[in-house]
């Protein structure tokens, strides 16, 4: 086999290992939203069988201000995979910036605390 084709087929594989797919996505309306880190958001929601649950966290995250008042806010939460690791994406649609509550954060040995809103 020539070191062409070798190259060839080596970045053929690599192109098809590595593309991400979407493999799955859904929306979910919540109640409140927290910022723990620059870009790191999370939404808590209460599910049909009435228990709290908690929405995002690490991840491509967007916060989109675009939902008039009279409407709830929601997350759509979109997943990724290559195959072998999967990632998340989350668009959080709120009413206002200041719908946005401090959360909680861990660095490890680096440190942890609570994100406080600017107000």
């Amino acid at each position: 086999m020539t070191t062409r084709k070798s190259v060839l087929i080596i970045s053929l594989l690599f192109t098809v290992g590595c593309a991400q797919h979407k493999t799955g996505e859904r929306t979910v309306e919540v109640q409140r939203v927290f910022m723990h880190n620059p870009g790191v958001y999370s939404g808590m929601y209460v599910d049909s069988e009435k228990n709290v649950r908690v929405i995002g966290g690490y991840g491509a995250t967007t916060l989109i201000i675009d939902i008039p008042e009279d409407r709830p806010m929601w997350v759509k939460e979109t997943k990724f995979s290559d195959g072998i690791d999967s990632y998340w994406k989350y668009e959080f649609h709120v009413h206002s910036i200041k719908e946005v509550d401090g959360g909680g954060w861990n660095h490890g040995k680096f440190g942890s605390g609570q994100t406080s809103v600017v107000k």
